[in-house]
């Protein structure tokens, strides 16, 4: 999992530095530049928790947009649109690593719990054909529990 870590993070650092150069030379337009420098902009303001400064720029772009017209190419649609793709990649990749590091432990310790209670079971069934005329009681039942559970080796 620490690979698909890396690869969040090499990807969300690294991003703006391939396509950004991508599209300035298609396009021709050296403007786009500002779009790294906003691009680690929303990585930063995410990273140091001002999520609220965020609102700035997207009460601008709004204003912008209603006063002189929305435009896919325009220098105002693009700038905002990197400071939101930083913002994103960064809060996806600490969300990822935040539920799988969560997540993990918890299943490491169910897969534990589930494999002591097959053994608790295979215990019961050899104690079934070993003893095939005795009931199993409650007391035979937390004998074989804390053997299953709390004994390191494995028993009859």
């Amino acid at each position: 999992m620490s690979k698909f870590f890396r690869f969040l993070t090499v990807l969300y650092i690294i991003l703006p530095l391939l396509i950004v150069p991508y599209i300035i030379n298609k396009t021709g337009n050296w403007y786009y530049l500002f779009g790294i420098i906003s691009y680690y902009i929303g990585v930063m303001l995410v990273a140091v928790h001002q999520k609220i400064i965020l609102m700035v720029p997207f009460i601008f772009c709004v204003w912008f947009w209603v006063t002189y017209g929305f435009s896919f190419n325009g220098y105002v649609f693009y700038i905002f649109a990197s400071l939101t793709t930083g913002t994103i990649l960064y809060i996806i990749t600490n969300e990822v690593q935040k539920f799988v590091k969560r997540t993990i432990p918890d299943n490491k310790e169910t897969m534990a719990y589930d494999l002591k209670v097959d053994k608790m079971n295979g215990i019961v069934e050899q104690f079934r054909k070993a003893n095939p005329t005795v009931i199993v009681t409650p007391e035979i039942m937390d004998s074989i529990k804390n053997q299953a559970f709390f004994s390191e080796t494995s028993s009859k």
